[in-house]
This record gives C-alpha cells, sequence and structure tokens, in this order.
C-alpha cells in the first residue's frame, strides 16, 4: 500500500553532500544570490531505494558460491559448469548502479528539471517553472516510510498525467515542503515585478 501526502540530494550550492544533508534548505534570502538558471541543488535518487536490489545480490551470489563450492561434488552435476551463473549477481549489480544514476533531478531558482534515462535507450528532460506548479504530492510505501525514501509527484495544469517525478528521493516530506517555498516565493516575486 502507498500513502500519498499532498504538499538524495548529492550535492547542494553549499557544498553540503547527501550524506551530511539530515534536512533540504529553507527558502529564504540565500535564493536571490543565484542566478535563475543557475543549479542550486542536484538531487539524486537515494541508495537505500535500492534495498530490495542489495538483498538479491546478496542471496544470488550466495546461491552461484554454494552452486560452485558444493554442487560439484555431487556426480550428476560433476560435468556441469556454475561459472556462467555468476552473470546473475553482476547483472543485478549492474542493473542497480544504472537505476540508481540513471535520473537526475536539478533544482534551480526558476525550475525544476528531470533529466530522465541517462543510462538508457530513452532520454526525457522534463522541466517546470515552479509557477506551473498545480500540487506536490509525496508517495511512500511502508518501507519507504521506515527509510524516507519516498517519490515526489508534481502536477501542472498541462497534463492530465503528472508531469515530473522525482524517484526514490531521501527525505521527501522534506523536498516536498522547499519546492511548495519555492512555488510561493517565484508566485510573490511574479506579484512583485507585475505591480
Amino acid at each position: 500500500m502507498i500513502e500519498s501526502r499532498a504538499y538524495s540530494s548529492r550535492r547542494c550550492a553549499h557544498n553540503q553532500s547527501a550524506s551530511t544533508m539530515t534536512s533540504y534548505p529553507k527558502v529564504g534570502a540565500w535564493l536571490e544570490e543565484f542566478e535563475p538558471h543557475k543549479e542550486i541543488i542536484v538531487v539524486y535518487r537515494s541508495k537505500l531505494n535500492f534495498v530490495n536490489h542489495y538483498i538479491a545480490f546478496f542471496f544470488s551470489l550466495g546461491v552461484v558460491v554454494y552452486a560452485i563450492c558444493y554442487l560439484r561434488e555431487i556426480p550428476a552435476f560433476a560435468t556441469f559448469s556454475f561459472r556462467w551463473f555468476a552473470l546473475i549477481p553482476v547483472g543485478i549489480l549492474l542493473e542497480t548502479l544504472r537505476q540508481l544514476f540513471n535520473n537526475v533531478y536539478v533544482i534551480t531558482r526558476g525550475s525544476i528539471m528531470a533529466k530522465e534515462g541517462r543510462w538508457s535507450i530513452n532520454y526525457r528532460c522534463p522541466s517546470i517553472r515552479y509557477s506551473d506548479i498545480r500540487a506536490v504530492t509525496v508517495r511512500q510505501n511502508f518501507w519507504g516510510r521506515i527509510l524516507d525514501v519516498g517519490d515526489v509527484v508534481l502536477d501542472t495544469a498541462a497534463q492530465e498525467t503528472s508531469e515530473v517525478l522525482l524517484l526514490g528521493v531521501r527525505n521527501p516530506d522534506d523536498l516536498a515542503r522547499m519546492i511548495e517555498e519555492m512555488r510561493d516565493y517565484s508566485e510573490k516575486r511574479g506579484t512583485m515585478t507585475r505591480d
């Protein structure tokens, strides 16, 4: 069951890494020092999002080691080579790395850009201005709530489906709060420039 609430950064403009960053920055005066399209925060998927991959990797590695070491002694398997089964944990590890670095989410002062499919055949790079965001939703399943990992869904009025989906980010509630503050800041700044 996935819980939705309405409302891993890796590198921050203040040289703060995801492992040391306990929460996303508060929007405020620091925003003025950045240019509109300069990267403020770059968010990657969290490594905690791949716990099931880690379990599958170590389980398959254990099965392969057992097969190579102990099943050779059984006469029925003596002629069979189990070395090819070592490709299974290697494949799981490579797929985990591909998914980990496949999507990058760039937060600038003026918009949010999702670079999706960097290590895939299909590459998308949708960008949403803060003024176009209508809803920010956090989705977490049971394990996501325990590990503080989840998806942040950004909806616009332009499309029925979600235009940008920030998959498996660390501390999704705090990121959603920051996006809401950025949206409010951009709306306030837009009304001040119109007056």
